[in-house]
């Protein structure tokens, strides 16, 4: 008597396929919950990464331009940078209101003194933490800020700054932070 060949899967077959495709399934929503998580990182801190930008060049607008020759007609006068040392905020809610800021307080054609309402009693390189939290009551309306740490340094005629940026609503997770040097522009270059 011939047996029969049974059309199916065994017992064991069944068993070994469900558990390589749990195994796949698994890598897989790994992998795409991961991906997911890395791009909300992303776009929390893009914003950040542009404000500290915008920062950065109008910043630049007031320092690093190359001197003219004596023999040119005379230039027009470069607004002169009056940051003085120390740790300084800035909360705004767009590009316009942080340019606005930066031409008419932070930097100016005449001397003008940093309100005690614009500079931190926390020094952010000590806690950062403390320092945005001290923003966000300072400055409760506000969508972004940006921490100044201003340091000048006398031996090479520079400012020294640190930059935090982040989305005061996001916290931590969406700060960027920078570092620049910038020579005033009524500083002649040696």
């Amino acid at each position: 008597m011939k047996k029969k060949k049974s059309n199916g899967f065994t017992l064991v077959e069944l068993m070994a396929s469900l558990a390589i495709f749990t195994i796949l399934s698994v890598s897989i929503i790994s992998i795409i919950s991961l991906s997911i998580q890395h791009n909300y990182m992303n776009k929390q801190r893009y914003q950040s990464d542009l404000n500290s930008k915008t920062f950065i060049e109008l910043m630049k607008k007031y320092t690093n331009r190359p001197q003219k020759p004596l023999s040119s007609p005379p230039p027009v006068p470069t607004p002169t940078f009056y940051t003085r040392d120390g740790e300084y905020y800035i909360a705004f809610n767009d590009d316009t209101e942080l340019t606005n800021y930066v031409n008419n307080k932070f930097v100016k054609t005449e001397s003008y003194a940093m309100t005690t309402t614009d500079i931190l009693s926390n020094d952010p390189l000590v806690n950062i933490t403390l320092a945005m939290d001290e923003v966000k009551t300072k400055s409760p309306s506000k969508r972004y800020a940006i921490i100044i740490d201003s340091d000048w340094d006398s031996s090479n005629d520079v400012y020294d700054l640190d930059l935090w940026s982040w989305d005061i609503k996001k916290g931590q997770s969406s700060m960027v932070n920078r570092k620049i040097v910038l020579r005033p522009s009524s500083i002649p270059r040696t």
